[in-house]
């Protein structure tokens, strides 16, 4: 029974309040235990403004002779460009899309050299096709070269930062493995052996779901072992369904290689995001687009310092030693040697002695106890119009079975140039025609820029 002073309502009251605690302890258990969708919404025609911006600080590793030398390197880097999403595949991991390059642009300094890499103004419209383990810059006229290539193909591609997202439903502070596919063409690797990366939902604020990323990769680049450290954060727009932020840090240890120097560096890059409203023309690249084939792989052009020959290869050749007048090259496929490629620019001497039968009487002297027998010898143009001499020979280095592809070529007024391509017989498959590419396409003069028609032949 209530007191003197007690309210006949009070009991009521502490009933009342009793019912919604008991109510609102579980919504509140609820909220705290509720989980989030992180699904990115892109489709065909969307468009996009993107920056990348990179800092490199540390050593390169370089072999001479037989000893390795430290360099200090530093390199800044920014991109600007506009891109639009093409189409998506019959490959449901793999995307193309349109770019046109505002701004590609570095600063590199390493030892007492500087150098400052350029996109040319008449590569920046390309199409992109974007897989995991892959990516294909096609400039809607001619080739780019392997410095352009390396100043545009940063890591965290800006095509691929949406798979890294989870693919389960997340609480705040829950965490997912990313994805192992994905993760090597993040960090420009190749392949990686040894992912593990983990991202966590750190909070969800005003529309923006905002996430950490921390782990250890081990693959290889060019066959060359890498052991990497990254930390980096990510935000997703939970409105326009995309990430829009992207920033890491990484920490490399990368071994001397086949064909490139080694790296203890450490990475910044920051990738920002934003929706692209504006009238994008992209008819160019879709003409040229239109005109090819479905590519084989990433072509590159090379041309001499002087501009006393040039020719379109494979991304996978390497050049490894060149001077105006010689080159040396390897071909690296998924990190093993394939071939090596050496490259003469000769002195135009006695046309009279260009021929077939003196090519291969050179051939045999050059091989010396080497050779074993010709394969084939054959004459006939270049697809620019130049005279080929083409001998094939076999032989043995050591008790290893070898194979020649050696070829002259022939300028209209009377250049030469001597290619000797070596390989080993089981590796002879492998080559392919990528060896013949290279001949096709030399040129003794600066390359005018090829039509659609011929850069289809090429590929």
């Amino acid at each position: 029974m209530p007191s003197r002073n007690q309210s006949p309502w009070t009991g009521l009251l502490v009933a009342v309040r009793t019912c919604l605690l008991s109510i609102w302890v579980p919504v509140f258990a609820l909220a705290a235990e509720q989980t989030h969708e992180f699904t990115a919404h892109r489709r065909v025609g969307d468009k996009s403004e993107v920056r990348v911006k990179m800092e490199v600080a540390g050593t390169l590793k370089i072999l001479q002779g037989k000893q390795s030398r430290d360099l200090p390197i530093n390199v800044t880097g920014e991109c600007l460009y506009d891109e639009q999403l093409a189409s998506i595949s019959k490959d449901p991991d793999s995307q193309v899309a349109y770019r046109r390059y505002r701004a590609a642009e570095a600063q590199l300094k390493i030892g007492n050299n500087e150098l400052r890499p350029r996109l040319r103004g008449d590569r920046r419209v390309m199409s992109l096709m974007v897989a995991p383990e892959s990516a294909n810059f096609a400039p809607a006229e001619g080739f780019l070269t392997r410095e352009e290539l390396e100043l545009i193909d940063m890591p965290a591609n800006s095509m691929l930062v949406d798979r890294l997202l989870p693919t389960e439903p997340l609480k705040i502070g829950g965490t997912w493995q990313l994805p192992t596919d994905v993760m090597p063409r993040i960090l420009g690797l190749d392949l990686a052996h040894d992912v593990n990366v983990r991202g966590t939902l750190l909070s969800i604020e005003k529309g923006v779901a905002r996430f950490s990323l921390e782990g250890k990769v081990a693959g290889s680049v060019d066959g060359t072992s890498s052991e990497i450290e990254l930390t980096g954060r990510m935000y997703f727009d939970t409105q326009a369904h995309r990430v829009t932020w992207f920033a890491m840090i990484i920490k490399e240890k990368r071994a001397i290689g086949h064909a490139a120097p080694g790296l203890d560096v450490v990475a910044r890059v920051k990738v920002k995001i934003r929706p692209n409203e504006g009238n994008l023309d992209f008819s160019a690249v879709r003409l040229a687009e239109s005109a090819r084939e479905t590519s084989t792989g990433q072509r590159l052009e090379y041309q001499s310092e002087e501009s006393s020959f040039g020719f379109v290869h494979d991304a996978r050749w390497k050049i490894t030693d060149e001077t105006d007048s010689k080159l040396v090259a390897r071909l690296i496929d998924r990190g093993d040697l394939i071939a090596q490629c050496n490259l003469a620019f000769v002195d135009k001497g006695d046309q009279k002695r260009v021929s077939l039968e003196n090519f291969q009487r050179d051939v045999h002297q050059a091989l010396g106890d080497f050779f074993g027998q010709f394969v084939r010898a054959s004459q006939g143009q270049t697809s620019g119009g130049h005279g080929l001499l083409e001998v094939v020979a076999i032989g043995k280095v050591s008790e290893l079975p070898i194979q020649w592809n050696y070829y002259q070529i022939i300028g209209p007024d009377g250049q030469q140039a001597v290619a000797a391509f070596t390989v080993e017989e089981p590796l002879v498959p492998r080559l392919e025609t990528l060896d013949r590419e290279i001949v096709e396409s030399f040129h003794f003069s600066p390359p005018t820029v090829l039509s659609s028609a011929e850069q289809n032949r090429l590929q």
